[in-house]
């Protein structure tokens, strides 16, 4: 077999920061001669195609159940406990976060189930669903023969990284009322229903009405809790904050400073479980007064009777 060097060769993936659930749609184009190469994939043997290595477990769901410790690896160049958990863990273990294999095979023949390809086109496509948050490698793939009998192989490497986000429908949230503090507790999960885990706590924000917006802390075990006082009887309804940029944020940053108002289009439509009501005693009082009078009411209502 012989490599022809006037073939031309193109492998892209769409540009798009991806999410667990999205499809990660693939191409490639083949050129020869100022023109599109078409129909490789119709002889035994051509094909182009995408091997995968992918996460095959999810990160957040690894790191929560670890128990790991936060213990800095590098003590001259420290980094966050979710990062030193993350370290530690893959030190005593390589193969925490085991890779697993995967295929797709790219086609110009027009059927929807190759993604949006067109039929002899010379745009081979194909997609890949993600499932879980982490770095996807892909090693595409062509070869074939051109009419004039010539045998043609190309490869190239091109990696994309899953972020996780929280899906509503998976992630659990409660609060609990002593006093005026007001404390949630909530365990982000990703559309996959994979924890999402530690080291997301300055992606958190969490609002309310007459509350100032307040973050969590990460319990390090793939859950959050945060704490707020309020005013009045009852504890105001809480809503669920996560800021999908591509960014690092610390502990010192803040939403206005980002320039991300909080609002419904970073809000996570989690119901929050549990009781807001604050008991005061003198409501028991108020209670038992009212009872007294209808009572009495009731006596002397039947008071004229036989």
């Amino acid at each position: 077999m012989t490599d022809d060097n006037a073939l031309s060769a193109g492998f892209t993936i769409l540009d798009k920061d991806y999410a667990p659930g999205d499809r990660i749609r693939l191409r490639a184009t083949l050129g020869f001669g100022g023109k599109r190469v078409t129909g490789v994939g119709s002889a035994a043997g051509d094909r182009i195609v995408a091997e995968i290595l992918k996460p095959g477990q999810s990160v957040g769901d690894v790191l929560s159940a670890s128990g790991a410790p936060t213990t800095q690896p590098t003590p001259g160049d420290p980094t966050t406990d979710a990062n030193a958990m993350l370290q530690n863990l893959l030190q005593s273990n390589p193969n925490a976060l085991a890779q697993a294999p995967d295929q797709v095979i790219l086609f110009d023949d027009g059927d929807p189930a190759h993604d949006d390809s067109t039929a002899n086109d010379g745009i081979y496509s194909g997609a890949l669903t993600v499932a879980k948050a982490g770095h996807h490698t892909f090693v595409f793939g062509a070869q074939g023969g051109l009419d004039r009998g010539a045998r043609f192989s190309r490869q190239q490497i091109i990696s994309v990284h899953v972020r996780d986000v929280p899906s509503g429908a998976n992630t659990t949230m409660s609060t609990s009322v002593s006093g005026q503090t007001l404390t949630v507790l909530f365990t982000p999960r990703n559309i996959s229903n994979n924890l999402m885990g530690p080291g997301w706590a300055n992606y958190f924000w969490l609002t309310g009405p007459g509350l100032t917006p307040f973050r969590p802390v990460d319990n390090l075990n793939g859950s959050y809790t945060a704490t707020t006082t309020f005013t009045g009887g009852s504890a105001p309804a809480i809503t669920l904050h996560f800021l999908r940029v591509s960014q690092s944020i610390d502990s010192t940053d803040t939403p206005s400073g980002l320039g991300i108002p909080l609002d419904s289009t970073n809000a996570v439509p989690v119901e929050a479980a549990g009781g807001g009501f604050v008991f005061k005693w003198w409501w028991l009082l108020l209670i038992l007064l009212v009872i007294i009078l209808i009572v009495m009411l009731v006596r002397r209502s039947g008071g004229g009777g036989p």
